[in-house]
């Protein structure tokens, strides 16, 4: 009996240890099961995603108003839009697989779209224009080439956007028609004022030289005074004529510098004694201060330099009231060149005047232009002529005080 008793409990032990041993491959086999349905799930959602993204894609590709083009290594077309098949009137059973080229119009320069070769030579990115023929007629594109590249990194196919272009071309073309019709106006403007103010300029001078005679005849003190306003009117008119006739060729291109050595101070003096005159008039004085380092010969336009003398040194005497106008010669600062002061104790500027105080026709202040004569080109013309010779000119005024001109030449 104590042995069917020991045989019985060893028997339930057993059976409980496999119970136990089968409870607990349940279990794990049920755990796997949850992680494989959570992997499922998973896997149901990614793929729900990607095939949400792959729509919006394909939706995107459709409704592009571009053309796109792919081809892989050998040039052969592997993928082409909606739009594309439209715009050349041609079927994706017709293009995929094959070359494909535009017809270009006539004269146009053939292009190798999608070349690899031209990829290859500037990176990864080109852009251009190109007319090409569509169903629609030739058009403009603008076209913008990249290479796509597999997981691996090396080179799969190249894909095409062309964008239609045609509407700006249209307009570029209409903005150079018309900035080439400007300066057609321009130049016929320039020429029609050059030729008029030398032929008006021919008689002037024989006005003048006329009423000189008649002013060195025996007249009477009111016939002296008639003779002497018509030749003071002449002479302002002759010189608004020859700032005109100036201000024309500059704009027109025509005038040529021509260097050479010359005696900067004797050109500043000269100046200085030709304005004498009219200083003396007004009672001011005019001086002239030359530096010694400045060299005895220079290189370059006298005459030209002469003018810009003359233009500025002559409106410090015009706008002069009281005191006087120095020209001054010295070498630059830190530059190889020269540099032309022109001071004087005038009624100065205001800095909205400082501004504008080189445009054309243009005085410093509104209410100059009535009081002092002249046709606001001096000025003008003076910055054109520094700029064509390579220089620079610079003004410090301030109301009240006068002026302060300099003209900074190589």
């Amino acid at each position: 009996m104590p042995l069917l008793l020991l045989g019985l409990a060893v028997v339930l032990l057993l059976g409980a240890e496999v119970w136990r041993r089968a409870a607990a491959r349940a279990r794990a086999h049920a755990d796997k099961v949850d992680d494989l349905e959570a992997r499922i799930e998973k896997l149901r959602d990614e793929n729900w995603e990607l095939a949400e993204r792959e729509a919006r894609y394909r939706d995107l590709v459709r409704t592009q108003g571009d053309v796109i083009i792919r081809k892989d290594l050998e040039g052969r077309v592997s993928y082409v839009n909606d739009v594309f098949c439209e715009t050349f009137d041609l079927t994706r059973a017709e293009t995929i697989g094959r070359p494909f080229m535009p017809e270009l119009p006539e004269g146009e320069s053939p292009r190798m779209l999608g070349a690899l070769a031209g990829l290859g030579a500037t990176g990864q990115r080109v852009r251009y224009d190109q007319k090409v023929m569509t169903a629609h007629g030739p058009r403009w594109f603008v076209w913008e080439e990249t290479t796509i590249r597999d997981e691996a990194g090396s080179l799969s196919e190249v894909q095409l956007v062309g964008r239609d272009i045609e509407d700006r071309k249209e307009v570029e073309q209409r903005l150079a028609e018309a900035l080439d019709e400007a300066k057609d106006a321009s130049r016929a403007k320039s020429l029609f004022l050059a030729t008029m103010s030398h032929e008006i300029r021919t008689p002037m001078n024989g006005v003048i030289g006329m009423t000189d005679l008649l002013l060195s005849t025996k007249l009477d003190p009111a016939q002296r005074s008639y003779a002497d306003a018509v030749r003071s009117s002449g002479e302002a008119l002759l010189a608004i004529i020859n700032d005109i006739l100036d201000y024309s060729k500059i704009e027109a291109g025509k005038v040529t510098l021509h260097p050479a050595p010359f005696d900067a101070s004797a050109a500043l003096e000269s100046v200085a004694e030709l304005l004498a005159p009219r200083a003396y008039e007004k009672g001011l004085e005019i001086v002239t201060e030359i530096s010694p380092a400045v060299s005895r010969t220079l290189e370059g336009d006298e005459p030209r330099i002469r003018q810009i003398l003359l233009n500025l040194a002559g409106n410090a005497i015009k706008f002069t009231e009281e005191g006087g106008v120095a020209l001054r010669l010295h070498r630059a600062d830190h530059e190889d060149g020269i540099v032309l002061e022109i001071e004087d104790t005038g009624i100065g500027m205001s800095p909205l005047a400082l501004d504008r105080i080189f445009e054309e026709f243009a005085q410093g202040e509104e209410g100059h232009a009535r009081r002092f004569e002249g046709t606001g080109l001096g000025l003008a013309i003076t910055r054109r002529l520094v700029t064509a010779m390579g220089g620079r000119i610079e003004v410090e005024s301030e109301e009240g005080r006068g002026s302060i001109f300099r003209v900074r030449l190589p």
